[in-house]
């Protein structure tokens, strides 16, 4: 009889650990789709995307998708004609991974660091997608046989991280030396 006990114990803790798998991993943004009621690093890499596009409303991400995520995710898909429903679905993920003019935060001292280790970016990281990313672009894309239009699209960014030294992808955590750029602030 115990050994059934234990047997049928085991059994339910591996049913439950598998069911728990994916919240124990990390996923990344454009993993799943996110809705009202997501948690995870996927959601906070959501947040500090919005926050990029100026419609995310606080100051650093919680990575809990609740009432203010999913307006501040309708509000970008209104912006960009996307059809507003408030999920983070492949369209939208996609739409807010490119980077443009005006963009403002993490992702874009991101790029802008990749840009300054592929020795196209000359100013400060200073997280601000104005005229002199948008040169670094058009320069960086022009090296790399792209279409040089000013625009961190996808393809781009694969080749910013294709080209910038290890440790310095889009997205990822970057030592600077003294200061390091994480991207779960």
């Amino acid at each position: 009889m115990l050994m059934r006990f234990k047997n049928m114990l085991m059994a339910f803790v591996a049913v439950v650990l598998m069911l728990a798998a994916p919240s124990f991993t990390e996923a990344a943004l454009g993993d799943r789709t996110l809705a009202n009621g997501s948690s995870g690093s996927d959601v906070a890499e959501l947040q500090d995307y919005l926050m990029t596009k100026g419609v995310f409303p606080y100051h650093t991400s919680t990575g809990y998708y609740g009432s203010i995520t999913v307006e501040a995710v309708k509000n970008f898909q209104r912006k960009r004609n996307l059809k507003a429903d408030g999920i983070a679905g492949p369209q939208t993920n996609h739409a807010l991974k490119v980077l443009r003019y005006g963009d403002i935060g993490k992702q874009v001292i991101q790029i802008q660091y990749q840009l300054k280790q592929a020795g196209h970016y000359k100013s400060n990281l200073d997280g601000i997608y104005g005229n002199g990313t948008v040169s670094a672009i058009k320069s960086f894309q022009k090296q790399q046989g792209l279409t040089a239009d000013g625009i961190a699209g996808p393809q781009t960014r694969a080749a910013l991280d294709r080209k910038a030294k290890r440790g310095t992808a889009a997205g990822k955590n970057i030592d600077c030396g003294k200061h390091s750029i994480y991207s779960e602030l």
